[in-house]
């Protein structure tokens, strides 16, 4: 339940501002360079005990041709 004084728009608007300011923050570790930080992102990536997931192939199409 949210608090009288607070609104939902309120949460998020500070949700948004907390995830904006760690992009922020991470963007200006590699000089703002989005490959320098692509390369990080894939570094940490690789590094992660989590499971891969692969994106489900693409069915073909069954329909008859005549």
């Amino acid at each position: 339940m949210i608090p009288p004084d607070l609104n939902s728009e309120q949460i998020q608007d500070e949700i948004i501002a907390e995830v904006r300011a760690i992009r922020d923050s991470m963007a200006a570790e590699f000089g703002y360079d989005v490959e320098l930080l692509f390369d990080e992102v894939k570094r940490l990536e690789r590094m992660s005990a989590r499971p891969k997931l692969a994106p489900a192939p693409k069915l073909l199409s069954t329909a008859s041709r005549s």
